[in-house]
């Protein structure tokens, strides 16, 4: 919302003559707010001798030109206005009678400059309800000070915001994320004040995203072409994605992010990659999930790296994953290669409609991660690396968008391996502790072929460091 200031503001002070030292109180504040570019009204200097008083004030508080009447409410001042005596009583009379009346009550603003021993404020009784500024005392005069100068200038701290549009999602035929996309501003509003309830409202998430995936389950219908459905599907679960990883981010910036935390989560949506009913069904009908657990394990990794949260990074891709599957269960723990899947309705997808993609699933990964194209492919070549020296018998991770990494851009996470401080923060990733454990898993690498029909091969990790530079500098 635009705030339109004034550019010269005009006020009237209203004060008792209490004392020598409060009246040079008072002449202070008034030098002050001129200096802050406010042209102040106040008896010491524009009333003069032959001038009748009365009047003078009444033209203070009538007058259009006055935008603000300050009226500073001390004990002197208190007693005054209650008992309509001197010139503070006349100028209650006139001042309530405004306030009551049809003047903007916002024109007049009680100051609290002095409180009993109780702490209770000398404000008259007419002003008892009013919301006050409070300049009190020396430890909160300039936050009142700024509060006050803000109400004389029409510029409030808190101010309304424009009036928004009605959300696209609202109007896009997709999965429905109201309940997730709840989550992540009810997460927004607290990760200031309330960073620790973050890690109650991600459970919270990880219940409602899986609710919100049973509306993604494919129903084959005659006539149905299965790939056409995955494809839409596939399509309809980006607002889902998007939320999982706003809330990955905002759990990585209030430093409340905890690997029990993925691990739990990934375990809880693998179960969609299987059929869960009776009766039959096309062992393709569920690429769309799978497609989308590839795709979020990708995006939490490239996150955790971006976000430098190696310790979590090093704990999920080094987890023992439990799946409560038709297929996994009491085959014991999996490995992050559990994760890598072939679609084969994606490819069915590439040859019926002639599109001649090296691999449809890495295009679609590549596509739809936008401006993070460059750190997915990062990723995932980072994930195959990490995989290959896990020497486990459970598959290792593959990297499918490989194909549209640029081989002459170095991966900074892996080049910087010469450096002794980023190999002590990112050896737990390897699960290694010396710099000689890890040049003997790199150069043990058995590298896959990649795709047969692309001329590039899986890049290895030498192009990136060179084995024996690890930890060789500061």
């Amino acid at each position: 919302m635009t705030i339109e200031a004034l550019t010269t503001p005009k006020v009237f002070i209203s004060y008792s003559w209490s004392n020598d030292d409060y009246q040079q109180w008072v002449i202070d504040l008034a030098k002050r707010l001129v200096h802050d570019g406010v042209e102040v009204k106040i008896d010491k200097w524009d009333l003069i001798e032959g001038h009748d008083k009365y009047v003078f004030m009444e033209q203070m508080v009538r007058a259009d030109e006055i935008d603000k009447v300050l009226m500073l409410c001390d004990e002197k001042y208190q007693s005054r206005a209650n008992a309509r005596e001197g010139g503070v009583g006349d100028e209650t009379q006139i001042i309530s009678s405004n306030i009551y009346g049809s003047t903007q009550q916002e024109k007049f603003i009680p100051i609290v400059t002095e409180r009993d021993q109780g702490g209770q404020s000398f404000l008259p009784s007419y002003l008892a309800s009013r919301i006050y500024i409070d300049l009190s005392n020396d430890e909160i005069f300039e936050d009142g000070y700024e509060q006050l100068l803000r109400s004389i200038y029409k510029v409030p701290l808190h101010q309304k915001p424009q009036l928004g549009k009605m959300p696209s999602f609202l109007s896009e035929r997709q999965v429905d994320h109201l309940k997730t996309s709840a989550i992540i501003r009810r997460m927004e509003s607290l990760i200031d004040k309330h960073p620790n309830r973050l890690k109650s409202l991600s459970y919270d998430f990880t219940e409602k995203f899986v609710e919100a995936l049973s509306e993604l389950s494919i129903q084959m219908k005659e006539g149905s072409i299965l790939d056409e459905l995955v494809y839409e599907k596939i399509e309809a679960s980006i607002p889902l994605r998007d939320d999982f990883t706003s809330m990955l981010r905002l759990l990585c910036d209030a430093e409340v992010l905890e690997s029990d935390f993925i691990v739990d989560f990934f375990e809880k949506i693998f179960v969609f990659t299987e059929f869960r009913e009776v009766g039959r069904f096309y062992e393709s009908q569920f690429d769309h999930y799978k497609f989308l657990v590839n795709e979020l394990y990708l995006h939490t990794s490239m996150i955790l790296l971006e976000k430098k949260q190696y310790q979590v990074f090093a704990e999920i891709v080094n987890a023992e994953y439990y799946f409560d599957t038709t297929t996994y269960s009491g085959r014991g723990a999996q490995s992050i290669g559990s994760f890598r899947f072939y679609l084969y309705s994606l490819e069915e997808r590439n040859k019926r409609l002639g599109l001649s993609k090296i691999s449809l699933q890495a295009e679609t990964i590549f596509t739809r991660a936008g401006k993070y194209g460059k750190a997915i492919t990062e990723t995932d070549l980072i994930l195959y690396y990490i995989s290959k020296t896990q020497n486990l018998d459970r598959g290792t991770w593959y990297p499918n968008s490989y194909i549209y990494f640029k081989h002459s851009t170095p991966i900074k996470f892996l080049s910087r391996l010469k450096s002794n401080r980023h190999f002590d923060a990112i050896k737990d990733i390897f699960s290694v502790s010396s710099a000689g454990e890890i040049k003997e898993k790199f150069n043990g690498i058995q590298y896959d072929r990649g795709y047969g029909s692309s001329f590039e091969s899986i890049p290895t990790i030498q192009e990136f460091i060179n084995p024996e530079v690890i930890a060789t500098t500061l």
